[in-house]
């Protein structure tokens, strides 16, 4: 990558990209250097125990076995091991490590050191610890039927693509088709119609049997746009399952204070778009995310809360939502792992920090990932019409809304059409596929904006003015600095001119 413009600017300086990667890299150890479990966090390095924050007397002797532990959690530990990694090259009576053992559990609680008898110990966490954890609800993939047609290969072709797509969702969890835990099955079958095999697929919550989801689509014999419906149906059964787990989650657990529940509720209150919801969903992942620090979903689901108040315009939580975002994403991408829409994410709190370079490599990944997560590419979308990127924006947009009409993310990927066929001068298309976006998402602020602007551009002040009155009714406090604010779009220009629009149809300046 030699010369890429991605890493030098116009002037050959290095870029912020490598100086932000420096700073993920730093973050990276950072996060590395802290084990977190339950209520604690343990400092590697310094052998330094942390109860929320809270340093916690521990001995080095007892920092040593604690940090071998950790390395080895779940894994049977001898005692000869737990010896040598507290006193390396020592010859020492065992009644020593029975007393560090006892002086561990002591701080720690029960439950998380388990006596192997004649053997030695083990570490996991405690019954109780287990049963609050956040865990991805499960589906199990049915065989596909085959109508005696001859289609048998083609059914389970389909079936295992669709596992594996739905692999890729770190939003749950597939496990065997005979699975007693799974509270999800994906149910299908392929028959051939003519030249073609119809594909029937269905989606049946277990608890209680009901039909959550189907669809029905023609593919060519030679399986032509077979990776197209993968994808659709994948994506599809994942928002089905999110939404499914959101209505028990309410149903069952209303006053529930599980992480998990906490996120159900948070994401319920974002899919309005609304700024008194947003607020209510901030909270509850607050809750979540000290009990789980390190959890990928929770943090993403707050940066998304931080993201869309600052791109927005909506009055701060916080001292620099912009910046608590970014940190968050940062931790978040320290700590690893393979989840598209949580990545997606990080990668629009990034662009809207103004790291731009990080931010479009990181959208990338995501995308790559998981080509079938709508959020992933509705994200990279987002950041190429900051970077005035329209084709690559009309790309991951249409490739968004290409996934199904049942995927909540079709309001943003509608307005991201909506906003390339703006800039384009297209704009009557781009006032129609704004009135969609609001169909889908009648308080989506950026939606609205597309409407007026676009109706200012046809002529038509008047209807603008009204459109802007109903705007204004959802997000009272919004002028066209803090739209300004909160739309880091890297020509100036570009925004000014949008801004224009806007304020042409009635939106003041503060």
């Amino acid at each position: 990558m030699q010369g890429s413009p991605i890493l030098r600017d116009r002037g050959g300086r290095v870029s912020k990209a490598v100086q932000i990667f420096s700073k993920v890299g730093e973050a990276i150890v950072k996060r590395n250097e802290r084990l977190a479990f339950g209520a604690f966090e343990f400092d590697t390095v310094r052998s330094l125990l942390f109860r929320g924050g809270v340093p916690v007397a521990l001995g080095r002797r007892g920092g040593a076995l604690l940090a071998f532990m950790l390395k080895h959690r779940g894994e049977v530990l001898t005692k000869a091991d737990l010896m040598d990694a507290a006193w390396p090259g020592l010859s020492v009576e065992e009644a020593n490590l029975s007393v560090q053992i006892s002086q561990l559990r002591e701080v720690l609680g029960s439950g998380w050191i388990t006596t192997l008898p004649r053997v030695g110990y083990r570490f996991r966490p405690a019954v109780e610890s287990q049963r609050n954890r956040f865990v991805a609800p499960t589906v199990s993939i049915v065989p596909f039927a085959d109508f005696e047609t001859g289609a048998q290969a083609h059914a389970d072709g389909f079936a295992e693509d669709l596992a594996t797509a739905l692999g890729r969702f770190r939003s749950l969890t597939v496990v065997g088709d005979e699975a007693a835990e799974a509270g999800y099955a994906l149910q299908g079958s392929v028959r051939r119609i003519g030249e073609c095999l119809r594909v029937n697929v269905r989606l049946i919550d277990r608890t209680g049997g009901a039909h959550l989801w189907a669809e029905t689509a023609d593919l060519a014999v030679d399986g032509a746009r077979a990776d197209w419906l993968v994808r659709r149906v994948a994506g599809s059964v994942d928002a089905a399952i999110q939404h499914a787990e959101t209505s028990h989650s309410q149903a069952r657990r209303p006053a529930s204070t599980r992480p998990y529940d906490l996120y159900l509720r948070a994401r319920s209150h974002l899919r309005s778009s609304e700024e008194g919801d947003n607020a209510l969903a901030y909270g509850l992942l607050q809750q979540a995310l000290e009990m789980e620090p390190e959890n990928v979903h929770v943090l993403a689901a707050m940066v998304e809360t931080l993201h869309h108040r600052d791109s927005v315009g909506w009055p701060s939580i916080g001292a620099d939502d912009r910046g608590h975002a970014r940190d968050l994403a940062l931790r978040g991408l320290a700590l690893g792992g393979d989840d598209a829409a949580a990545i997606g994410l990080f990668a629009e709190a990034l662009f809207s920090a103004g790291e731009y370079d990080i931010a479009r490599l990181v959208a990338e990944r995501a995308v790559e990932i998981n080509p079938g997560s709508s959020m992933a590419l509705v994200c990279a979308g987002l950041g190429s019409l900051w970077l005035i990127d329209t084709d690559r924006a009309q790309d991951y947009n249409e490739r968004a809304h290409a996934l199904g009409v049942a995927d909540p993310n079709q309001r943003f990927a509608l307005n991201g059409m909506s906003a390339v066929q703006r800039r384009r001068g297209n704009y009557e298309v781009a006032a129609e596929l704004a009135r969609r976006a609001l169909a889908a998402g009648p308080a989506l602020s950026a939606a609205h904006w597309n409407l007026i602007a676009s109706t200012v551009c046809l002529g038509r002040l008047d209807d603008a003015r009204r459109q802007m009155t109903r705007y204004r009714a959802l997000s009272p406090s919004a002028t066209i600095a803090t739209i300004r604010r909160g739309q880091r779009i890297v020509d100036e220009r570009v925004r000014e001119r949008f801004l224009g629009l806007l304020a042409e149809a009635g939106l003041p300046e503060a």
